[in-house]
């Protein structure tokens, strides 16, 4: 089957198609995995073209900000593919995505505005304001979502490219990357819905104080419970599950670590022990051989596919040291969020924090569009 065949909408829609009947032995399946595997990597060029614009707009307003890169995880696109049953494979939005991290939320109107200037191989397909505009979502997500397509001149015959660009600010990251934290020590999904009802609230009032705390809209579940109400509530779980306590006593060490200055690319490999002594793997790989980085990544998470305290991602950062700030689900470091949060009940208990609060302005009136 020749190259063009192989990255065609229609043909990477049936291989999502074969991979959500799940019949992992068919030789039809492993084919097809193949090749979304191949139609993945085609994303990585845009994928760092894109980072190069942004960048250089990131450069011209002088905030501070991290900036992540990452190939959705294979296990994430099949997930994403059996919890929505009408989903194209070649419409799934996130397989390159770019996050950037913000101190403030005033930081993020500036963030934004800049990134919706236009160029002819970049434009802005899809946006959702997850903070203000279009609301928290029903677990307490918080975060926008710009969707940007991006047309390769060279190759115009093949499939236009999304990119998934994701705006959150410091005290966002701290609670996303602690439900991602959370799912990987309990190895369960809770970003995806999944888990035990307790967790899941304690999660969703603490999205609820960290958005009283930005000022911004609380989820809508939580809309006419007082900040003391939520504050107690969170304390009440936290004593019966001991959630803080379990975050705060994982220790990760980095088991092998290959690293070299010039490099780029990275591949870890988090294995999450039941004692609590969890490990990462560092593999570095330079620019000029991200098809060995590529190559690694599809072998490990072909090696670890059935192994459920294993999460295995390649990602792109301009310097080792900047990796655990970008990434610290995958050191299971949670620090800054338990710091944040006693931070917050304080307030709320000395009357600092409110409910009574006027919303900022959402982003833009942008929705939509092409």
């Amino acid at each position: 089957m020749d190259h063009l065949k192989q990255t065609s909408k229609s043909y990477i829609n049936k291989c999502g198609d074969v991979i959500r009947k799940g019949d992992t032995e068919s030789f039809e399946y492993i084919q097809a995995l193949k090749a979304v595997s191949d139609w993945r990597s085609l994303h990585l060029d845009p994928l760092n073209k894109v980072r190069a614009i942004i960048k250089r707009r990131l450069q011209t307003i002088g905030v501070n900000y991290l900036l992540a890169q990452r190939l959705k995880r294979m296990h994430s696109i099949i997930e994403k593919l059996n919890r929505f049953d009408e989903l194209e494979l070649s419409r799934m939005q996130d397989i390159g995505g770019l996050r950037i991290v913000e101190p403030t939320i005033d930081d993020i109107k500036i963030v934004h505005d800049r990134l919706l200037r236009k160029t002819s191989t970049l434009s802005l397909s899809n946006e959702k304001d997850y903070i203000n505009r279009d609301g928290p979502k029903a677990d307490g997500y918080r975060s926008v979502h710009m969707i940007f397509k991006y047309k390769n001149k060279k190759h115009p015959e093949l499939t236009q490219y999304n990119i998934e660009i994701q705006i959150r600010t410091q005290l966002q990251h701290y609670w996303g990357t602690t439900v991602e934290t959370l799912g990987m020590i309990d190895k369960e999904s809770y970003k995806t819905g999944k888990g035990e009802f307790k967790t899941k609230r304690f999660l969703l009032l603490v999205s609820a104080l960290f958005a009283l705390k930005e000022k911004t809209k609380i989820p809508d579940a939580l809309a006419k419970v007082s900040p003391l109400e939520i504050a107690k509530e969170i304390e009440d779980i936290d004593n019966e599950l001991n959630i803080t306590r379990k975050l705060q006593g994982v220790v990760v060490s980095i088991k092998e670590k290959k690293v070299n200055p010039d490099d780029y690319y990275y591949v870890l490999e988090l294995t999450v022990k039941d004692d609590g002594k969890s490990n990462i793997k560092i593999m570095s790989f330079k620019v000029s051989t991200d098809s060995l980085a590529e190559d690694f990544y599809r072998f490990r998470e072909q090696e670890t596919q059935n192994l459920k305290n294993v999460s295995v991602l390649m990602i792109r950062s301009d310097k080792f040291v900047n990796i655990k700030s970008e990434y610290p689900n995958y050191f299971l470091d949670t620090q800054k969020f338990i710091k944040e949060l006693k931070d917050i009940i304080e307030k709320v208990k000395e009357g600092k924090i409110s409910s009574r609060e006027v919303f900022p302005p959402s982003l833009s009136q942008h929705r939509t569009c092409g």
